[in-house]
């Protein structure tokens, strides 16, 4: 596929700087945004959070819970007072 853009001047000294014309520096920026995303595609992770094995994120998840309550009230009487009103 073919796409005609306007290119910044910064990227085509780059190009220029580099000794290549600027189609294939652009190409290249375009061919290394590709890997990059389909190397990433199954990642879930956020940025600046280390990877989480299954029971490290079932902990977590754990601890947080633990730390989230109803005061003491039960979901069941959560539905009730939404009757109420």
């Amino acid at each position: 596929m073919q796409i005609v853009i306007d290119i910044p001047d910064e990227i085509a000294s780059k190009a220029r700087a580099e000794g290549l014309a600027v189609e294939t520096y652009v190409r290249r920026i375009v061919e290394q945004a590709s890997e990059i995303s389909s190397a990433r595609r199954y990642e879930w992770v956020r940025f600046g959070t280390p990877t989480k094995t299954p029971a490290e994120a079932a902990e977590s998840i754990r601890q947080i819970a633990s730390r989230n309550t109803l005061g003491g009230l039960k979901i069941k009487d959560l539905m009730h007072e939404g009757h109420k009103y």
